[in-house]
């Protein structure tokens, strides 16, 4: 041995060597962002996590922050505010929300047809959220059209942002799982506890749904302050619960795209609950001062 570092020769050594150098290097990264990216992603190519990053969960952060500084959606309390509403095609409330949520309904139930082979089935936390994603927009469409009681129109532009919105994020859930079968299963797996906190989200989304519901008669088509369940405690406790049902979605799926659309999905109704108990408290003299927007005492 004469202390010098072993060379290889050849017309293939260098490549070898920097071949070598990008494995180790990607073992790196792969350890290094273990607590970024969940165990299911760990090996994907890097242009699927820089799609991801630019996916649609980040529209509806800016949707918040649009809903923060007064630039509301057009649709419910606020359908009217904004820019001059001659300008624009107005739909009656119901039509509008079923442009909204029928597209995601038909990716839903597509998925089961789309995805039905014996190689594509992906097992039960794919069939989990497949199942759940459909269900909520069916309980969205049938709430539609046998239970809310519209009294305002909806702005066309307002619907189809909507629709793109929901209809992006639920196919992309559905498909993102598919494409990550096979992929090592997270340490430690929570699709029972999202299955569960996906039945408490829509279930008292409904509940809520239901007493909103219940303020309206037929001779009356104006607003009151809500009643009963938490809407002693939060003006939007339909919003906490929708908040639920989309964490459900990302404890069942355990994907960094499903992480992300729970996240967007909260800054977004965090935001327009805060813009709904301002509106309240505009509106009604006699509005509780200790009611909060969306959480219960905090916020």
């Amino acid at each position: 041995m004469n202390g010098k570092i072993p060379t290889h020769k050849g017309p293939t050594s260098g490549r070898s060597y920097r071949r070598n150098l990008s494995l180790s290097h990607n073992d790196k990264l792969t350890t290094n962002s273990k607590f970024i990216i969940p165990p299911e992603f760990q090996g994907t190519p890097i242009h699927l996590h820089q799609s991801l990053l630019r996916a649609d969960p980040f529209g509806c952060r800016l949707f918040g922050i649009s809903e923060a500084i007064g630039k509301h959606l057009n649709y419910s309390k606020f359908w009217n505010s904004g820019s001059d509403k001659s300008t624009q095609v107005l739909l009656p409330s119901k039509v509008g929300m079923l442009i909204a949520y029928t597209p995601s309904l038909l990716a839903g139930v597509a998925s089961f047809w789309v995805f039905s082979g014996s190689d594509d089935d992906g097992g039960i936390r794919f069939l989990m959220l497949k199942s759940a994603i459909t269900i909520h927009f069916l309980k969205r469409d049938l709430e539609v059209l046998f239970l809310h009681k519209f009294s305002g129109h909806m702005v066309l532009n307002t619907a189809l942002i909507i629709s793109s919105t929901y209809l992006s994020s639920a196919a992309s859930m559905i498909y993102i799982q598919h494409r990550v079968q096979g992929f090592p299963e997270p340490p430690v797996d929570l699709k029972y506890l999202g299955l569960l906190v996906f039945v408490v989200g829509i279930v008292g989304n409904f509940y809520h749904h239901y007493l909103l519901s219940k303020l309206r008669d037929k001779n009356v088509k104006g607003y009151t302050i809500p009643r009963g369940g938490l809407f002693s405690l939060v003006i939007c406790p339909h919003y906490l619960f929708e908040i639920l049902t989309f964490i459900g979605f990302s404890l069942i799926s355990q994907t960094l795209f499903s992480y992300l659309c729970a996240a967007g999905s909260a800054a977004y109704l965090l935001a327009r609950s805060r813009a709904t108990r301002n509106w309240y408290r505009s509106k009604f003299e006699d509005f509780p001062k200790n009611v909060k927007a969306l959480i219960p005492y905090v916020l």
